[in-house]
């Protein structure tokens, strides 16, 4: 998450907290293929806020192919689909 340049750690005053899974990581032919879930989280309670999930490829069958894929795959789903949750959850505060 450190290189999505708006995402940045905060101490535990924090309102919500992402916990990210990696679903899975697999080879297929000369890919690898990744997918990963994002939840979203009241870092007071843990409640469930959102989920951002999704797949992607990245060429070759080495380690740093699953690094590119896992790290490409979450930059894409904190710019998007988090970014529209935690939108959501400001804009609910107003």
């Amino acid at each position: 998450m450190q290189s999505v340049r708006f995402a940045s750690p905060v101490d535990k005053r924090g309102d919500v907290k992402l916990s990210i899974e990696l679903v899975s990581l697999d080879v297929q032919g000369e890919e690898t293929i990744c997918q990963v879930k994002i939840l979203v989280l009241r870092a007071s309670t843990n409640d469930l806020l959102g989920i951002a999930d999704g797949s992607a490829r990245a060429r070759g069958t080495h380690d740093q192919a699953g690094d590119d894929c896992i790290r490409g795959l979450g930059a894409n789903l904190i710019r998007s689909k988090v970014r529209a949750l935690l939108k959501r959850q400001l804009d609910m505060k107003k």
